[in-house]
């Protein structure tokens, strides 16, 4: 009776990494030394971080809202411009990132008070002003996140920077230009609604005051209109389009007054929940955690790296056209690359040759 062999695979594959053991544990490694060594030389950096909520407003608040219901009509009560989608995408627009960037901030460093706009703070060399503005505007986007809650509404606004009194300064900022963005469309929108009201009042009061004529002259042609039926109802036909054009006359002075005081009103419009602190402690770098997936990940390359090289290592002793193919395709390969890594060499000197010539 023959007995059952034992599956020979993990000793094979015991034995392969063992066979190739310097290529397991270096990878590994130098993947985590890399890692962690990047994350020791980047500057600390420090965050700070608000939180607001849009204050929507009510129903019929509105001039126009509020007259449209009283003539019985459905605006809508939604209103975009204050969904926290919205807030979002202003905070990362580029006028307000560019209005972000153009002030003097003044930041404590090691070295001593520093002064200066983001584009000198970030360190951005361009000399162009507009491509500079357009790098600061790339570099705040990276620096700083937008969170919105959809349950509670909440807008969260985060900015991380090199100081952080640099990163308080920019939270504060961004929070300054959205309040001062809506009280100008806020302001802006009243004005508007107040031109549109103040235009429509003289033509209803127009309207109503040809109205009150007819009924006037009906009244004075049919003194003793009640003993006639269709008198009496065509003097309250008359009589209601008075009613009407007095109640739109009424709704329209109404909206003119709201619009009036909604075109001077300053008062802000978003409810800070959480004002930017001057954060104490550095961000973390996570450089444990970084080093541990660097490791996995190195674990990974290796053991492939190392079935490869099996795996072309057992071809070779077959000896078949296919791996001697291989082999004279690697080597041409790397010969064309030697040859275009020359020709990119000769034309990075010329280049700097010319640039030295051309400087005065």
């Amino acid at each position: 009776m023959n007995e059952r062999q034992p599956d020979m695979l993990p000793i094979r594959v015991l034995n392969l990494f063992l066979r190739y053991r310097v290529t397991m544990w270096s990878l590994p490694l130098l993947a985590t030394l890399v890692v962690v060594i990047y994350g020791t030389i980047q500057p600390t950096t420090y965050t700070a971080t608000a939180a607001f909520l849009p204050e929507a407003p009510p129903a019929n608040r509105s001039a126009l809202s509020g007259l449209a219901s009283e003539l019985g009509l459905a605006l809508g009560s939604g209103d975009a411009a204050q969904s926290p989608a919205f807030y979002a995408d202003l905070l990362t627009s580029r006028e307000l990132l560019e209005a972000v960037a153009e002030p003097t901030y003044e930041v404590t460093t090691p070295e001593g008070l520093r002064r200066g706009t983001l584009i000198e703070l970030f360190e951005i060399r361009e000399k162009n002003p507009a491509l500079a503005r357009s790098a600061a505007v790339r570099v705040l986007r990276r620096v700083t996140s937008i969170g919105r809650a959809r349950e509670t509404g909440v807008v969260t606004v985060a900015a991380r920077a090199r100081w952080p009194e640099l990163a308080e300064q920019i939270v504060q900022r961004m929070l300054a230009l959205v309040n001062t963005f809506n009280l100008e469309r806020r302001q802006s929108r009243a004005a508007q609604e107040k031109r549109f009201v103040e235009t429509r009042r003289t033509e209803a009061r127009d309207e109503l005051q040809v109205a009150e004529d007819r009924l006037k002259s009906f009244l004075e042609r049919n003194r003793d209109y009640r003993n006639s039926p269709q008198l009496v109802f065509d003097q309250e036909r008359l009589a209601r389009e008075v009613a009407l054009r007095q109640q739109l006359l009424t709704s329209l002075s109404q909206a003119y007054e709201q619009a009036r005081i909604d075109e001077v009103r300053d008062t802000p419009v978003i409810t800070v929940i959480e004002h930017p602190d001057l954060p104490v402690r550095p961000d973390p770098r996570h450089r444990g955690q970084n080093g541990l997936v660097a490791m996995v990940f190195g674990l990974m390359l290796a053991g492939v790296v190392v079935f490869v090289r099996d795996y072309l290592a057992r071809a070779r002793s077959l000896a078949p056209p296919e791996v001697a193919e291989l082999d004279a395709l690697r080597g041409a390969a790397a010969a064309d690359l030697r040859i275009y890594w020359e020709r990119m060499r000769k034309l990075a000197q010329l280049g700097l040759r010319k640039r030295r010539l051309d400087r005065p």
